[in-house]
């Protein structure tokens, strides 16, 4: 999903409930920054940026994953097309952030969320068949080779264990080093996994460490 295909309200929106961080009203909403009304929360549920519980009464809404990731990619992309002044002092604001952020190597979730999810545990798969790595391959090319071999569909969690598994060829320390640099690509995500008392020694040994914390599952959007 392009940022620029999103109206200024859905990305204020979207920048509100990254600093919220947790499920927030209709009501709290208004008091923040826009007001979510019907159209902009149904087309933000509709390309799964954002989700929205109709069971509580005022109802709450949350980012998803993919709505993380649009946020990660709103903080460096500068302001859109015919800017209101205002708009432009937050997206300066946004960049100074996102220069801390590169300078920490962190993500807006290692700042804003308080916890990450739980990943659904079906969604934590197998090995499948290794990936040959024809002369000249990179290793990021590799990774998403297995990954797609591997996930049921964009955005699913797999294990760092199975990657590693499908690519039995790659040094450890390259493999390493080419899932450190892919953290900071928009449409990839490495997150550790939340419940370690069900955590698999294989999959524990396998993660990676980043910005000082080990790291379990890769999800790719793209």
């Amino acid at each position: 999903m392009a940022s620029d295909e999103l109206t200024g309200t859905e990305r204020l929106i979207l920048l509100v409930l990254m600093a919220q961080a947790e499920e927030t009203s209709n009501t709290r909403l208004k008091e923040l920054g826009p007001e979510l009304k019907k159209d902009h929360r149904t087309r933000l549920n509709n390309l799964r940026l954002i989700e929205t519980d109709y069971s509580r009464k005022p109802m709450v809404h949350s980012l998803t994953d993919k709505g993380w990731a649009a946020c990660a990619r709103e903080l460096k992309s500068g302001p859109p097309p015919r800017a209101t002044p205002q708009a432009k002092g937050t997206y300066t604001i946004l960049a100074g952030l996102q220069r801390f952020l590169d300078r920490r190597d962190l993500r807006p979730s290692d700042v804003f969320r308080i916890d990450e999810p739980a990943p659904d545990s079906t969604e934590i798969l197998t090995p499948a068949a290794t990936v040959a790595a024809p002369v000249g391959t990179s290793i990021e090319t590799l990774v998403r080779t297995a990954y797609a071999d591997l996930a049921p569909r964009k955005g699913a969690w797999v294990t760092i264990r199975d990657i590693r598994s499908a690519l039995p060829d790659v040094p450890k320390p390259k493999l390493d080093r080419a899932l450190g640099e892919m953290y900071r690509i928009d449409d990839v995500s490495l997150i550790a996994e939340e419940n370690q008392k069900a955590l698999e020694d294989s999959v524990r040994s396998s993660a990676i460490t980043i910005a000082g914390q080990p790291v379990h599952l890769i999800a790719i959007e793209g």
